[in-house]
Formats: C-alpha cells, sequence, structure tokens
C-alpha cells in the first residue's frame, strides 16, 4: 500500500516533475502525484479516517480518498475508513454481507498496445475488468487497489494519465482506488484487486445452472472484438490507427468505443439478482468460452440458437462492409463485459425481462439440457459450431 512511512520519504514533486521519466521522478515522488491525481471532488475519506492527519500528502491537508457519492446510495455512510496513506486500506463491511473479491491484470503488449488505446482508456479498462467479474458475483462494488509495474524510462504524464483514466472509471463504476503498490518492470502492466459485498448466501457461482434454465445474455455481443479486428487491419499501415480513431463513421465509432471504453453491467446485475438467476458469469474471453465454464460446473449442456444472439446495428454494418460473419464475432470475441446467466423456466416471460433494466436489453438465447453419460459437461448441441473463446496460453 503507499504507506505514511513510504510518502514521508519521498519528495515535494514539483510542477515540472509531469514531464519528466519516472526514472527521474522516483518512486515516492510518482507515489505524491497518483495520490493527488486520485483525489478530488466526488471523493471523501470514510468517518474514521477523517479524523486522521494527513500522512505527508503535498498539498493535502484532507485528502479525498474515498468512495464516489453516487456509489455510497441512499446517503449512507462511506465504507472506506482508512484509504490512501496507510500501510493497508480499512473498509466498513455492511451487516449481514458475504465479501466477494477479484483480480484482474493487464499488461503492455497482452491486453492492450500503447499505439493503439490512451493511457486514459487503459486506466478505465483496468477497473472495468474488476468490477463486471463482482457483477458476475451479484456484488456491489466497494473499493479496489491497484499495483503499477512501469519501466524505468515511463513518462510520468503517461502515468498521470492512466490514473486519471481509473479515477473516471471509480466514479462511474463505484468503485474506489484506495491505495496499492508500484514497481519497475519490463513493460507496462496494471493489477487490480477489487472488493464487494453481496447479501449473505446470495452469491451467484457458476455451477448453479440446471436442466432447462433459461440462458440470458444482456446487451449485445461482438463489437469489442469487432473493434480489436479493425485496429489490428488498421495498424498493418502506416498512419492507419490513427487514421481509424480519427474515423467520422459512428459504427467504427461505436465499435471502437466498446473496445477501449467497456461498460460493467453493475447496474443490470443488481435487477437480475431478483430472478434469482442459478448461475452467472461476465462475458470476457468470448460467449462460447463462458459457455463451456457454465456446462462444465454444472454438469449441463448448453443449447443455443444463434439467431437469437443479439448483435447490435454497427457489428452488422461494419461486418457485412468487410464480408466478415458477426455471428464468429458474437461466439468467439471477449471483452464484451455482458452478463450471462440462467434462471429457472417458470421465471417472468421475455416480455417482462426486457424491461427489468432500462436501456439494457435481456436477450434469451437457449436453455440448458442434460450432459451425454460420460462428457466432461459440454454437450453435442451447438458445442461443435462454436469458436473457442480466448485464452492465454494458446
Amino acid at each position: 500500500m503507499w504507506g505514511a512511512g513510504e510518502r514521508r520519504a519521498g519528495y515535494n514533486a514539483g510542477m515540472g516533475t509531469r514531464k519528466c521519466t519516472l526514472a527521474q521522478l522516483g518512486e515516492f515522488g510518482l507515489i505524491d502525484l497518483l495520490a493527488r491525481t486520485l483525489g478530488g471532488p466526488g471523493f471523501e475519506r470514510g468517518p474514521a479516517a477523517g479524523r486522521r492527519r494527513a500522512h505527508g500528502v503535498p498539498g493535502r491537508a484532507r485528502g479525498k480518498t474515498g468512495t464516489p457519492r453516487e456509489a455510497r446510495g441512499g446517503g449512507g455512510a462511506s465504507p472506506v475508513r482508512i484509504g490512501i496513506g496507510d500501510d493497508a486500506a480499512v473498509l466498513r463491511v455492511p451487516a449481514g454481507s458475504d465479501l466477494v473479491f477479484t483480480t484482474d491484470s493487464l499488461f503492455e503488449g497482452v491486453h492492450f498496445r500503447l499505439d493503439w488505446a490512451t493511457p486514459e482508456e487503459i486506466g478505465w479498462k483496468a477497473l472495468a475488468a474488476s468490477a463486471s467479474d463482482l457483477a458476475a458475483m451479484g456484488a456491489r462494488p466497494l473499493a479496489c487497489v491497484v499495483a503499477l509495474g512501469a519501466p524505468r524510462g515511463s513518462r510520468v504524464e503517461r502515468l498521470l494519465e492512466l490514473y486519471r483514466g481509473m479515477r473516471r472509471a471509480a466514479k462511474a463504476m463505484g468503485l474506489p482506488v484506495t491505495g496499492g503498490d508500484t514497481s519497475r518492470a519490463d513493460c507496462l502492466a496494471l493489477s487490480v484487486s477489487a472488493v464487494g459485498v453481496v447479501p449473505r448466501g446470495r452469491a451467484v457461482p457458476r455451477d448453479g445452472g440446471r436442466p432447462r434454465d433459461v440462458i440470458y445474455v444482456t446487451g449485445s455481443l461482438g463489437d469489442s472484438a469487432l473493434g480489436l479486428e479493425l485496429l489490428r487491419r488498421a495498424s498493418a499501415k502506416r498512419g492507419g490507427v490513427r487514421t481509424l480513431r480519427q474515423s467520422s463513421d459512428r459504427h467504427v465509432q461505436h465499435l471502437l468505443r466498446r473496445h477501449f471504453r467497456p461498460e460493467p453491467r453493475l447496474a443490470a446485475a443488481a435487477r437480475v439478482m431478483g430472478l434469482r438467476p442459478t448461475s452467472m458469469i461476465d462475458v470476457s474471453d468470448g460467449l462460447s468460452s463462458e459457455l463451456g465454464h457454465l456446462e462444465r460446473a454444472a454438469g449441463v449442456c448448453a443449447h443455443i440458437d444463434t439467431d437469437s444472439l443479439p448483435l447490435g446495428s454497427s457489428l452488422c454494418a461494419v461486418s457485412e462492409r468487410l464480408g466478415l460473419d458477426p455471428i464468429h464475432f458474437a461466439l468467439g470475441g471477449g471483452e464484451d463485459y455482458e452478463l450471462l446467466f440462467t434462471i429457472p423456466p417458470a421465471m417472468p416471460r421475455r416480455g417482462a425481462l426486457r424491461s427489468l433494466v432500462p436501456g439494457v436489453p435481456l436477450n434469451a438465447i437457449g436453455y440448458l439440457g442434460r450432459a451425454s453419460r460420460g462428457s466432461s459437461g459440454r454437450g453435442d448441441s451447438g458445442s461443435s459450431s462454436r469458436t473457442a473463446g480466448f485464452d492465454h496460453f494458446r
């Protein structure tokens, strides 16, 4: 964590430090700047932390580093008791709740390219991935910590833009950054560890699906994957990515936005919890891959109607233009961060479900059946034609 002793060991970074490199600034000067970047309107310490002294944060006698106001709901107190400035963050856990933990890592060259994405977009996406994991368990976000690895030659201004992206995401998703760690690394890397809460015994697992359960998915599928495909194609031409990013085509811009600035379905998850889902997972590695997880965990077989897959207008328009199959991206594309869940067949009909989450369509795409004897849980129907999702080690 960004502790008090470490911060006192740092120096007062001046205005010129933003244009220097990390090697020139040093770790503790960086910590001071990151703390300033994460502070500001919309964040505040919890009551206990507010009585503590400033821990040597330059220019912030009463630093604001707690929970976004919009995340608290009903005007309740912030769950962050001690945030940035100590050896560890301290959170107050609501009574009758279970804690939900998750960790996501993003590495340069694996999850992002700095010549494709802005640092602000990378910071946003890092928090979005962890927030989506919490949503998939039916949890409400509390807070997160961030570990940063960066080469010595990294420009400080670029790192600050990265954290400004995280700050914007934190306010939008109710997932404040309450500390973390910094380290030298061979490439830029972020690791976000997030914690959320769910009513005791109500966390939604992957293994709860049963035969005859109906399979639903929020939003639309494949947009992010096609956005990534556009970037790959553009990168083959000199200046192609810049031209693509400056395109006036609304369909192209929508696909790129879905890739660079995903929106985890936190509000949808809260509504879906009222349906008592039997299983749930977020679509981060592709629909086909996530269905496989649900099948293996519960020992069932997913039967999917590809005609029912929710395909957005931008996905269809750009796919047709390029002579591509949109179903390929809907099944195998990752980083949609939609929710895939199952509910018993006796639950409300599709029409009632569509109005459950304003602005977020819910689409029935199939049902669960019994797995064939001797199988590992993946059935025959629909499986053979599926496109494999993302796998880090293949």
